[in-house]
């Protein structure tokens, strides 16, 4: 993609499935294998970033909500059940045709939520049917009539395996948050106020956290504080009230692997 020495970058997963590249059958008959990499970027970074390989397309920001829209509990109360766990019971109780068991789907949509299994939950949704990637061809086609046997808000669809790269890489970071103070740091910044690094969480997360508790345990816990005040005021925040105190990540600790990883306050869901 064009990247040039991202602040964070490690490799996620190797991608080989047969048949995953239509472009094999087209082509040259090989198995289309891509490596996939988890990076971080600042989001000014996008105008350097550049189309890879002949067939690669100019790279724009969305939200990964957009193509994974299941993931986003943020607007989630602490007693509300996933919207497709009933469904999804419905339909693993058919049974055959190869459909995922209801225990998995009690286990991957159900309580108590672990925003990590993103993969997981998209690995079941394909065996289910229930995305337009497990209905496709050999040449990439998804037949005219199909539909989806379950009525949700699938999001957007990608090329290839490109959502089930998108997943894994979002359950990867969603953990990585929790034991590697750097890639917080990544996301926020230097200097930054409280209210950014709960954002960039809960955004991360994809649930709700309890904001007082948050803020309590990174900032006065004895055995989780990762943040200090800098003494200094945020300037040009467009937000109405008095400007908030700048905060940044203690230096002897934020470049190291926390044992045990951080408990976050998240709502129970």
């Amino acid at each position: 993609m064009g990247l040039d020495d991202p602040p964070y970058l490690e490799a996620l997963d190797t991608y080989d499935a047969l048949g995953r590249d239509p472009r094999q059958y087209a082509d040259h008959g090989a198995r289309g294998v891509s490596k996939a990499f988890l990076a971080i970027v600042e989001r000014d970074a996008a105008p350097a970033l550049r189309p890879g390989g002949r067939h690669g397309r100019s790279p724009r920001w969305d939200s990964v909500y957009e193509y994974l829209p299941w993931e986003d509990r943020r607007g989630s109360t602490p007693d509300q059940a996933h919207p497709m766990l009933e469904p999804l019971r419905a339909l693993a109780g058919a049974g055959g045709d190869g459909r995922p068991s209801r225990e998995r789907a009690e286990s991957a949509f159900g309580a108590p939520w672990n925003e990590e299994r993103a993969g997981e939950r998209i690995r079941l949704l394909m065996e289910a049917g229930a995305l337009p990637e497990s209905a496709r061809d050999r040449w990439g086609r998804v037949p005219e009539e199909w539909s989806s046997p379950l009525e949700a808000d699938l999001g957007q669809d990608m090329a290839f395996d490109h959502r089930l790269m998108l997943a894994d890489a979002l359950g990867r970071l969603r953990g990585k948050i929790k034991y590697l103070p750097e890639a917080l740091r990544f996301l926020v910044g230097e200097r930054f106020p409280l209210s950014d690094l709960y954002e960039a969480v809960t955004a991360v997360a994809g649930r709700p956290l309890d904001k007082p508790n948050f803020w309590r345990m990174l900032t006065r816990s004895r055995s989780t504080r990762l943040v200090e005040s800098t003494g200094e005021k945020a300037s040009g925040t467009g937000r109405p009230g008095p400007p908030p105190t700048l905060y940044r990540f203690i230096p002897e600790i934020h470049a190291l692997r926390l044992d045990p990883s951080l408990r976050f306050p998240f709502s129970g869901l």
